[in-house]
């Protein structure tokens, strides 16, 4: 990648990430937020018990979760794993529109990405919305660079979409 992509990226990065991290706790965890702090707290093995009981939703959110809660459990820290996935996605749809359309697709895919209010709101919700959207993203590059001959896209691609069926 050359100087001018880097730049592009790196100033892309920075807007989405501080739209991301801007006032991540200001609202308190709603309802279904609450529900999966509470949920991801079981052990792994009741956890899924309790998914398949309870949840519609796949368990690779509540299994990554169960673990990042080890971390830390306020507002700020539980929303911060989607924010970050959140922001790699718009890395990844950035690095997909160079890599099919050229660098000026790629700041215009990340600035609107960046600046994409839905994108913003599920980023600050601790859900599995970011894990799904970063995995749908790290698919379609993967497999674009799979179709180009990259040889790590032959694993990550396949991985990709498996991780993103337990979504």
């Amino acid at each position: 990648m050359n100087r001018r992509a880097i730049l592009a990226l790196v100033l892309v990065l920075i807007a989405a990430a501080a739209l991301r991290f801007y006032r991540i706790s200001h609202h308190s965890l709603w309802d279904d937020e609450l529900a999966t702090a509470d949920t991801v707290r079981a052990a792994p093995s009741r956890l899924l018990n309790i998914l398949a009981a309870q949840d519609v939703t796949p368990p690779l959110f509540y299994l990554v979760a169960h673990y990042w809660v080890k971390l830390g459990t306020s507002e700020r820290w539980l929303r911060t794993l989607p924010a970050l996935l959140s922001t790699a996605t718009v890395v990844l749809i950035f690095l997909l529109a160079r890599t099919l359309f050229g660098l000026r697709a790629a700041v215009f895919a990340g600035v609107a990405s960046a600046l994409w209010p839905l994108g913003i709101y599920m980023a600050q919700e601790f859900r599995a919305n970011a894990v799904l959207s970063f995995l749908t993203a790290l698919t379609l590059y993967s497999f674009v660079e799979l179709l180009n001959g990259r040889r790590w896209a032959v694993w990550v691609f396949p991985l990709s979409v498996a991780l993103g069926v337990v979504t």
